[in-house]
């Protein structure tokens, strides 16, 4: 069915995401700690903050992100501590 569209056609048609994004989105300058980023999304409940050098937007950083970070930073601690071993499959 897209394959059917036209360029001119679909560059008449755009996507409204207003109703998915805040209206005034968190930011954070590329510089600050990432402990700073973690306490905002445990205590802003933020799904993403992005991640700024003035005047400009350098990327996104989601809850996901963070998580998945946190994962492997408590499970390399683990590791090194010997309460668990990781091997690579």
């Amino acid at each position: 069915m897209l394959s059917s569209l036209t360029e001119d056609l679909i560059k008449n048609y755009y996507v409204d995401l207003r109703p998915f994004m805040r209206r005034h989105p968190y930011l954070m300058h590329e510089d600050a700690p990432m402990s700073r980023a973690y306490r905002l999304f445990r205590t802003m409940g933020l799904r993403q903050i992005f991640v700024t050098s003035r005047p400009r937007v350098k990327g996104l950083i989601t809850r996901k992100d963070i998580v998945e970070d946190n994962a492997m930073l408590i499970l390399g601690e683990k590791a090194h501590e010997g309460s668990i071993k990781i091997s690579k499959s």
